[in-house]
């Protein structure tokens, strides 16, 4: 997975995220990640994830910030 946003987008009203542009990461926080995994965004396709454990939750929060960190994977270009 690219993690950069340009996956499969069927019927999406609002692109999704590109979670390995650093500048994402530099203004996006871990509570803001958590709060939009376990909330969901209204009026956007992200929808509530709360069947995630808590600990589920923050594995998944540590992932995508990761993803942003490392950058995008020079293999995958």
């Amino acid at each position: 997975m690219r993690a950069d946003g340009q996956g499969l987008r069927r019927n999406l009203s609002v692109p999704p995220a590109d979670f390995t542009d650093r500048s994402w990461r530099e203004r996006t926080t871990e509570r803001w990640v958590y709060y939009v995994v376990r909330e969901g965004i209204r009026g956007t396709p992200m929808p509530a994830w709360k069947t995630l454990s808590v600990e589920q939750t923050w594995d998944l929060v540590a992932y995508v910030l990761s993803v942003a960190e490392l950058g995008p994977d020079p293999r995958e270009s």
